[in-house]
């Protein structure tokens, strides 16, 4: 069955170690159809590790078999995306394991060959961590080097006690460009990038880890926006989040003020997508401090008042989300981190002061109001209050903020609390403290200080306290649930589903507990009065606690067959809540696609229909009257030339009359002065030479 398929032959043919169930995988012989997106999407990136496993080593082997082998792994890959694309219940997970496709290595028909060269003084030093990296970083890699700006060079940290494979899949993409300096001893991240950023040589410094990716005219736009900058030190981006369970884009404040203020309670910046200004940070003594946890946080809250931050509305980079991503312990602890980061920027720029017992909310990590009592949540959102109105207050004074950039941060703070907002989107308005505070105020407690110190057993409040957690995410902002990611649902009823089963256990022993208690105390009250009135009180007794044993198995009989019911119950309702939720999400946004795409289509239509007619009409006027000016234009322009020419020809024809008239007349005057001259000077001849003639014949 295994023999046809050309990938598996060639793997057994080079004697790599294989498994029956590597070579179900890469046969693909397993249907999807009817199974879950997350275990198609699963399946993909599954797929996509196996085929790395098997290449490296191929190229490990032969270089000239593993760049023939590539050629294979692109066809599996290609046809299992194609496949199993088919099988997605929807269009949402059809886009989402497209993602994974085109972010993968395999996506390309051949393995990378370097087209473009290194420069001896690079722009730009694109600075890479690495540690036990050898699933991703060929994808991270390949995107670096085909960047339409490719004057730069990529820098290496790769950490103390990396797995070998890391270095060895570096290996297989030869470029004159890549740098690897190797860790002697287990630096950590923050160490690690100090480094970096001190042998660098570009003049910016483009940070990306090693499992992210880079669009490829990241470099090209950063390196641009910097050059024609000169007052900003760092340019990010957005990022968008992909994974088998995620799908979104991180979109953040683009203009300096509003990073600014906005990194007072959150990271405002997309880590693995900045490009720095080198010189701005040596110069700052910028670097990351490695006692912390959220080191470009924190790095990012000191910057921001050196120079100007500027994000690009635009995602440049992939953000790829896994299982080994981030720990629950690690979370926990970022969340501690930066509620402390938090407390300090509002001391530092503020001079507001937190208590010890609120720092705990600070943090923009997650919403920690949502996880107290009512009495508790109003306590703290009183005090939360009252920090807000003093920011406002103090930055007047200090003004370390601009108003209105500040003013939005405490905006998105405040609704986000409440559960009005989603942090990714843009605010509908932005009001004022009071207004803000009017508009959307906090829930009262719910519960009066009696009832909530009342201790008494009751079934009601037992039942009340079973369902009181499954209730409790949705109290606070109904809206603001509804726009959380997709994702997020699964893991919320089964977190929900399993805290109700446990409540629902506890519950029961409870009961079991009270009723145990109550027969013991009966008993005991059973012995005294047989102390006291004999054996025939003794008698009715023991029949009343005969009867009491069998109304007690009977509750212990209802209460396991309420719970049975119970735990039915909640399984069904959470099982057709998921599928509801589903097929509501899938039909609205099916349906929202289609209704946008038909406006688009119809408005785009109309919008292009009264552009044309628009055009034609106004130029159909335009020649109109740039015709009618001009022959206007030009008739009065021939009769004004026509009579300017007549009047100058007239004038000159008459001047030149007067003026040869002139001179005809001066010339006969002087030529019959001249002939009137000569002819006397003639006479005066004649008569002389009559008289010399006739002195002669005398003589």
């Amino acid at each position: 069955m295994y023999n046809k398929d050309i990938l598996i032959d060639e793997i057994k043919n080079n004697k790599l170690p294989i498994t029956k169930s590597e070579i179900e995988e890469l046969s693909l012989s397993d249907s999807y159809v009817g199974k879950s997106d997350k275990d198609i999407l699963q399946a993909l990136v599954d797929l996509d590790l196996l085929l790395k496993k098997f290449f490296f080593r191929m190229m490990k082997k032969s270089k000239e078999k593993g760049l023939d082998f590539f050629k294979l792994c692109h066809k599996k890959m290609k046809k299992a995306y194609e496949v199993w694309s088919m099988a997605c219940s929807n269009e949402y997970e059809r886009n989402k394991l497209g993602t994974i496709y085109e972010n993968s290595m395999f996506m390309h028909k051949e393995f990378y060959k370097q087209k473009t060269f290194a420069s001896k003084e690079p722009l730009i030093t694109v600075l890479m961590p690495t540690f036990n990296s050898e699933n991703y970083i060929g994808e991270t890699l390949w995107s670096v080097f085909e960047q339409t700006c490719p004057d730069f060079e990529l820098l290496i940290m790769n950490e103390a006690g990396s797995s070998p494979e890391t270095t060895e899949v570096i290996s297989f993409f030869e470029d004159d460009r890549i740098k690897v300096v190797q860790n002697k001893t287990r630096l950590g991240l923050a160490e690690s990038l100090n480094e970096g950023i001190k042998i660098a040589r570009g003049k910016y410094i483009a940070r990306i880890d090693a499992d992210d990716l880079a669009t490829e005219d990241r470099f090209e736009l950063q390196a641009n926006f910097l050059e024609n900058n000169k007052e900003y030190g760092l340019c990010g981006s957005r990022q968008h989040h992909f994974g088998v369970d995620t799908d979104f884009v991180h979109e953040v404040a683009e203009e300096h003020d509003d990073i600014k203020a906005a990194l007072i309670y959150g990271c405002e910046i997309c880590h693995s997508t900045i490009m720095i200004r080198r010189e701005y940070f040596l110069k700052n003594n910028l670097f990351y401090d490695n006692t912390k946890k959220a080191e470009d946080y924190e790095l990012w809250t000191r910057a921001v008042h050196k120079f100007k931050f500027h994000n690009i509305k635009k995602v440049l980079g992939e953000y790829r989300v896994g299982a080994e991503n981030i720990t629950k312990n690690k979370f926990n602890a970022l969340s501690a981190e930066s509620a402390v980061i938090a407390a300090n920027n509002l001391s530092k720029y503020l001079n507001v002061n937190v208590s010890k017992a609120h720092l705990e909310y600070l943090t923009g990590w997650e919403n920690r109001f949502e996880e107290v009592e009512e009495k508790e949540r109003k306590v703290a959102l009183e005090e939360e209050e009252a920090i807000l109105r003093e920011m406002v207050k103090n930055n007047l004074i200090y003004k370390n903020y601009k108003d209105s950039s500040l003013l939005i941060a405490i905006n998105r703070r405040w609704r986000w609390i409440l559960g009005k907002y989603s942090y990714g989107h843009d605010l509908d308005e932005v009001l004022n403290v009071d207004d803000l505070f009017k508009k959307y105020p906090f829930s009262e407690v719910r519960c009066d200080e009696e009832n909530c110190t009342n201790k008494s057993f009751s079934f009601k409040q037992c039942l009340k306290g079973v369902l009181k957690f499954f209730y409790t995410p949705f109290r606070h902002g109904i809206s603001y649930k509804m726009r959380q990611q997709l994702w997020d649902l699964d893991g919320h009823l089964k977190d929900s589903k399993d805290e109700i089963l446990n409540n629902v256990t506890d519950s029961k022993y409870d009961i079991l507990n009270h009723v145990k208690d109550s027969e013991t105390r009966l008993k005991q009250q059973t012995y005294l009065m047989l102390e006291k009135n004999g054996n025939e009180l003794y008698g009715q007794l023991e029949r009343s606690i005969e009867k009491l044993e069998g109304q007690v198995e009977s509750i212990k009989a209802m209460v396991e067959s309420q719970n049975a019911s119970l735990k039915e119950m909640i399984d069904s309702r959470i099982y057709k809540a998921e599928t509801n939720l589903g097929q509501t999400f899938d039909s609205r946004i099916y349906k929202a696609e289609t209704n946008l795409g038909q406006t688009f289509d119809s408005r785009i239509y109309k919008a292009e229909e009264n552009l044309s007619q628009t055009f034609d009409s106004r130029i159909y006027k335009a020649e109109e009257n740039l015709s009618q000016t001009f022959d206007g234009r030009i008739y009065k322009t021939e009769t004004n030339l026509g009579q300017a020419f007549d009047s100058r020809i007239y004038k000159a024809e008459e001047n030149l009359s007067q003026t040869f008239d002139s001179r005809i007349y001066k010339t006969e005057t002087n030529l019959g002065q001249a002939f009137d001259s000569r002819i006397i000077s003639e006479t005066n001849l004649v008569r002389l030479l009559t008289v010399e003639s006739i002195r002669l014949k005398r003589i």
